[in-house]
């Protein structure tokens, strides 16, 4: 039997809803779910879809009713007889709307002919009347009578002129606007819909439920983070969002709504690994440059106006109720990723912006110290560092400390375990000042002359204030010169007082500090050495 010699039976409006819809970091996987009656035998169902683009191998359908599948498939049919009947639908309400025009028309010309008839009231004193016809001139009563007559009807003819007019302008704008749909529908175009069509064998006549499931493109998902740190200092608290976007050309109404991190492949296959083989290069190797995630330069880097981003102590009056917190999303682990699932039904429209959702918070204890790097920074930094249990995708970071914005940085992924850092601003009551003591050039290289070189001496000193009234935790990282090329020599490195890690994060040269400072106090650190270099040609970082 030829399929398409069958009664089609189109499923849309209200029979047919998008009920459930998965959000991927660039897709989306939606479900439908339609009812219909089934009759004994072969059945063909369409269920319309209006999203832009549908990923074809997609599709698949579920049918709860006594039967057998035969096919479900993605069809697109021409909609001809459709866009006939919704032009006969405008010309109809045209005309409508034509003959209410008529009618307003029709009582502006009534009230027009009602005001000639007061404008000749009034005018009828201005004209000579004969001696003979002269009666008796009214009393100011009736006088006053007469132009309270004339000043109500006039009031009310121009007030219901204005209304009938503006009723005329309203009616033109929709008359113009059904022209225009009229004149759209009638442009050549692909007129076609789409349809998820169902071939379906049925037992019984009976009331089946379809579920209808398929990808639709131009919509996606990314996280947004919120940090929330309390001016005590006890932990911080970590919301994540969804910021969802969607453009699929479906309104989706009312739906369970997921996000998930799944990557879906297409035409993926497993790695095939080849032989090893050596060959010599004819070009320079040159190595790549190396990331280093959550450095503190980066942090500090990534704080935005760090001078206007000031730490200080605040004093929050306690609320009179408790304060309210984010919904919580349901978290499903999943063999090769997780979603998270609003616990509540959505709406979002196709096309109207970003829409954020809470999915989780929880409160971490975090470990609160002051970060200072003088040789690039002068500022010294309150930094929260954090270890998470739970993998975080990388995102948008808003950082906030005793409920004031502080920070807007970049979140690169973390994995369950790795240590996080929060910067949460610049600390104005720790000073550090980083200057040059010392620098002199020197005769000789401990006891070696040499004319063609130069050598200096050069001494540091970083001064740390705390101005604050109790201790705090400073981690301070400077770097020391090293040598790129063996025409440069530098020698008696030294440090007043030691590091406390030497080539800190396995960057040679750079060290880091580990000190406390009781309130009020100073401490001084020093950092002196030689440099033996080329007279022509010195060093163009010293």
């Amino acid at each position: 039997m030829n399929q398409f010699a069958l009664e089609k039976n189109i499923v849309d409006g209200e029979n047919n809803q998008i009920i459930e819809v998965v959000v991927f970091t660039d897709q989306a996987y939606i479900k439908r779910q339609a009812n219909i009656q089934s009759e004994i035998g072969l059945n063909r169902f369409l269920l319309e879809i209006n999203a832009f683009r549908i990923d074809k191998d997609s599709i698949q359908a579920a049918i709860f009713g006594h039967g057998e599948i035969l096919t479900v498939q993605y069809r697109q049919l021409p909609v001809l007889e459709a866009v006939q009947q919704d032009v006969r639908e405008l010309d109809d309400k045209k005309r409508q709307l034509e003959q209410q025009k008529k009618i307003v028309k029709r009582e502006i010309d009534a009230l027009k002919k009602q005001q000639k008839f007061l404008d000749a009231t009034v005018s009828y004193a201005d004209i000579e009347i004969p001696k003979e016809l002269k009666t008796q001139f009214p009393s100011p009563e009736n006088l006053q009578n007469m132009l309270n007559f004339l000043e109500q009807n006039y009031k009310q003819l121009n007030l219901k002129e204005t209304e009938l007019e503006q009723q005329l302008e309203q009616l033109d704008d929709e008359i113009n606007l059904i022209q225009r749909k009229i004149k759209q529908l009638k442009k050549p175009s692909q007129a076609n819909k789409q349809y998820i069509e169902i071939l379906f064998v049925a037992e019984q006549q009976e009331v089946i439920r379809i579920d209808a499931f398929y990808v639709a493109g131009q919509a996606s998902w990314k996280p947004v983070y919120k940090v929330d740190v309390p001016s005590d200092l006890s932990a911080i608290n970590l919301t994540r969002f969804a910021q969802i976007e969607q453009t699929t050309g479906e309104n989706w109404q009312n739906v369970s709504l997921s996000v998930s991190n799944a990557v879906p492949l297409k035409g993926s296959k497993l790695p095939d690994l080849k032989s090893w083989q050596l060959h010599l290069s004819s070009s320079k190797y040159i190595p790549a440059a190396v990331a280093l995630d959550d450095s503190p330069e980066m942090l500090m880097g990534a704080a935005g106006a760090a001078e206007g981003a000031v730490f200080e102590d605040l004093e929050v009056a306690e609320p009179d109720a408790p304060q309210a917190c984010f919904s919580q999303a349901e978290q499903k682990e999943l063999p090769l990723a997780f979603e998270f699932k609003l616990p509540q039904t959505v709406s979002l429209q196709s096309g109207v912006g970003d829409t954020i959702f809470p999915t989780s918070s929880e409160r971490i204890n975090g470990n609160f110290f002051y970060l200072c790097m003088p040789k690039q920074d002068p500022l010294v930094y309150l930094v929260c560092e954090a270890s998470m249990e739970k993998t975080l995708l990388s995102g948008k970071l808003n950082i906030y400390f005793a409920g004031r914005f502080v920070a807007s940085s970049f979140l690169d992924e973390k994995l369950p375990g790795q240590e996080l850092l929060f910067n949460l601003g610049a600390e104005r009551d720790v000073k550090v000042a980083r200057e040059k003591v010392v620098d002199k050039l020197t005769d000789s290289f401990f006891g070696v002359v040499d004319r063609l070189s130069a050598a200096r001496e050069f001494v540091y000193r970083i001064g740390i204030e705390n101005l604050k009234n109790k201790q705090i935790n400073l981690r301070l990282v400077e770097a020391a010169p090293i040598s790129s090329s063996d025409r440069i020599q530098v020698k008696e490195l030294e440090y007043s007082p030691e590091p406390s890690i030497e080539n800190w994060q396995d960057r040679e040269g750079v060290m880091l500090w580990n000190m406390l400072i009781g309130p009020n106090l100073t401490k001084e650190l020093k950092i002196s050495f030689f440099i033996k270099y080329p007279k022509d040609d010195p060093p163009y970082e010293i």
